[in-house]
Parts: C-alpha cells; sequence; structure tokens
C-alpha cells in the first residue's frame, strides 16, 4: 500500500536540505573533525611517496566514479528535469561535503569509543551504513529530492552503487587516516549524483514528480520507487 504522496516544491526541498546539511555541519563541530582535518595536511610527505597509498586513493576515485557515473546515472529517472550544471553541482558538493564530515565525525567517535583497531573501523561502518539508510529512505528521499528511481532501481543501486562506494572509501580513511580526501570522495559521488539525477533548483517553476513512498518503520513515509517506469 502505498504511502500518501508528498508534492516536490524545489524551494521546500532546498530549504530542508539546508537544515540537515547545516545540522550535519554542526554536529561535526561540535564534535571537532573540521577543525582536526584542518590542522593536518590532505596527505602525510611519506603518504605520497607511497605506491600503495596512491593505489587507495585512485581505486577509491574509480570506483566512485565508475558506479555513479555509470550505474547510478543510467538506471535514474529524470522526467524531463533540466540540466543546470553549476547550481546542481554546488548542491550535490554542498551535500557531500555536510555528509563526509560527519560520516568522519562517526569514525572518529568510534575509534574514541573502542579506540583505533578492526573494531572501531567496523562500529563506524555501521554506524555510517546505519545512518544513510534512515536519512536517505525517511527523510532526503522523501523530502528532499524528487522522484528518480523505480522499485527496482532502488534496490540495485545499494548493492551496485552505495555499498561499493562506501567500502573502498571508509577503507581509504581507515588505512591512511586522510580524513579530508575522504570527505572529497563523497563530494565528488554526491556532486555526480545530483547533476544525474538534475536535482531542481529552488526556483524551478515547472512541475515536479513527487517520490514514490511506501509506510515504513512506524508507518513512516519511506522511498519505494516509480512504479510506472
Amino acid at each position: 500500500m502505498s504511502a500518501a504522496p508528498v508534492p516536490f516544491r524545489p524551494r521546500r526541498a532546498w530549504t530542508l536540505a539546508a537544515l540537515y546539511l547545516g545540522l550535519l555541519l554542526l554536529l561535526s563541530l561540535l564534535g571537532g573533525t573540521p577543525q582536526a582535518l584542518l590542522a593536518q595536511p590532505l596527505a602525510a610527505a611519506d603518504q605520497l611517496g607511497d605506491p600503495l597509498w596512491w593505489l587507495l586513493l585512485l581505486a577509491s576515485a574509480a570506483v566512485t566514479i565508475q558506479v555513479y557515473g555509470g550505474y547510478w546515472a543510467r538506471h535514474t529517472l529524470r522526467f524531463g528535469r533540466r540540466l543546470r550544471p553549476l547550481p546542481q553541482a554546488g548542491f550535490g558538493m554542498a551535500w557531500g561535503l555536510a555528509l563526509g564530515l560527519w560520516m568522519v565525525t562517526l569514525q572518529r567517535l568510534s575509534q574514541a569509543l573502542l579506540g583505533p583497531g578492526p573494531l572501531a573501523a567496523l562500529l563506524g561502518f555501521c554506524l555510517i551504513s546505519f545512518w544513510q539508510v534512515c536519512a536517505q529512505s525517511y527523510f532526503w528521499g522523501v523530502h528532499v529530492t524528487p522522484e528518480h528511481d523505480t522499485p527496482l532501481s532502488n534496490r540495485t543501486k545499494v548493492a551496485r552503487c552505495h555499498v561499493p562506494h562506501l567500502l573502498m572509501s571508509y577503507l581509504f580513511l581507515v588505512v591512511t587516516g586522510c580524513g579530508g580526501l575522504f570527505v572529497g570522495l563523497q563530494m565528488l559521488a554526491l556532486g555526480i549524483t545530483s547533476l544525474a539525477m538534475r536535482m531542481p533548483v529552488w526556483w524551478e517553476r515547472a512541475p515536479q514528480q513527487p517520490p514514490t513512498c511506501r509506510p515504513g518503520w512506524f508507518g513512516l513515509p519511506r522511498t519505494h520507487g516509480h512504479e510506472g517506469a
């Protein structure tokens, strides 16, 4: 049974996005993450001379570009939305900046609780994954982005895009400790997705396809995907 449709209004979507991303930035600031990243270089001098470091960085970037520029973009519905490169890329990069800092904050919290090591890395990955499932399915995909999926693509993008990207970029973060570059990978990923889905600009006046939702946990609307596609 479908949940009641949530009308998509670009100005409202951008306002909610700004509030959400502002909250993530505030929480990250309270956790000291931006301060810690600004106090260190993007990469240490010895890392720049390490082939393994370069291999992890290039592999992470390649996976991100391939899964989001390839499969994700090909299996994304646009419903005739216009390409507006500058505001759409800017939206995605702001999204990636705030989310990336919050992910690093969760990873640093895991290390503070368990100390550096595999258990902390696993806890950080689980916290990030749980946050993404809840935030994307129950807030971002319902109230911020317009419809851009089918029920099938909504499922397959998890295994073919989101999980490989997060695994590779998180591995790079855990092994190298380069949080700034990890944030950059999130900005790259979400910049691509914003362009691929043709995120409507806040001043857009053309009617937009609202997200298709189904009742989820506690009856809350959850993204489902457009069944007529």
